[in-house]
């Protein structure tokens, strides 16, 4: 079993971890987090989390993990 633990003092951390999550729902995790980390740098300092996991994943799978997030922000709200 895989857990995150974003740190609060990263602006970004929970975001890049929900898309990791949901990336993981579709059996791409291993190359999003990869993404992630390489580019941690570069997307903590521009807020782009999404560009870093769209650079791995293809159109119809980003579609399906950007979906599985707004379910994850939706019960965040609720």
């Amino acid at each position: 079993m895989h857990r995150d633990f974003p740190l609060p003092m990263h602006a970004h951390s929970r975001v890049a971890a929900s898309y990791s999550r949901a990336a993981a729902h579709i059996g791409k995790c291993e190359p999003v987090e990869q993404a992630l980390f390489q580019n941690q740098e570069k997307w903590e300092a521009n807020g782009d989390v999404k560009g870093t996991v769209a650079s791995v994943l293809s159109p119809a799978e980003m579609k399906k993990v950007q979906a599985i997030v707004g379910r994850q922000d939706a019960r965040a709200i609720d």
